[in-house]
């Protein structure tokens, strides 16, 4: 779903067992978001798979260690339970081989909250969901074009015309089953 600054609110879920934490997220999301976010608030992993089963969220924020689960798993959990869905790890972790791991399995992005500010949270979650959307789009087009590829082979081996393809050297690269035929090698 494409947001633009004109629309509806983006739907945020908060994962995050710290009340103290999610106060400051949520009025970060206020007093910089002016409006434009939705933020809904839960404390426990499988609640936030429940809600994400239930309704639209554009955006989780994801917090690494909750009573219900910790570290990377929160994360491959939810990314498993809700593929659908960019995910902005929001931690209190400072580690840079587990924010690479999560990057490399697909978090959006990993922000830490000692650092945090409402200006980049902001940020991370609207670009989230535009890298997001592309990929996306990316995949997509490459299924696509990987259809095209099939119907365009199956044309070539199965035409009876002569199709052969050079390079720039004059060496045949490739000839159809058609030319091998005739010319009576392969």
């Amino acid at each position: 779903m494409r947001r633009t600054m004109n629309a509806e609110p983006i739907r945020v879920l908060l994962v995050e067992d710290g009340s103290a934490d999610a106060a400051v997220v949520q009025a970060i999301f206020a007093a910089v978001g002016r409006g434009r976010f939705f933020v809904e608030h839960v404390d426990r992993l499988s609640v936030g798979l429940a809600r994400l089963a239930q309704g639209q969220f554009d955006v989780v924020l994801l917090d690494l260690s909750l009573p219900d689960s910790d570290g990377i798993e929160t994360f491959l959990k939810l990314s498993a339970g809700a593929p659908g869905v960019p995910v902005v790890i929001l931690t209190g972790r400072v580690d840079d081989a587990l924010a690479a791991e999560a990057m490399e399995g697909g978090a959006q992005d990993y922000l830490v909250k000692a650092s945090l500010d409402g200006n980049v949270l902001c940020r991370a979650v609207r670009y989230a969901i535009e890298r997001h959307r592309m990929f996306a789009e990316v995949q997509r087009y490459a299924r696509q074009l990987k259809v095209s590829e099939a119907r365009f082979r199956s044309l070539v081996q199965n035409s009876s015309d002569i199709i052969t393809v050079l390079d720039a050297e004059g060496t045949i690269r490739y000839a159809s089953p058609s030319t091998e035929a005739i010319l009576g090698h392969p």
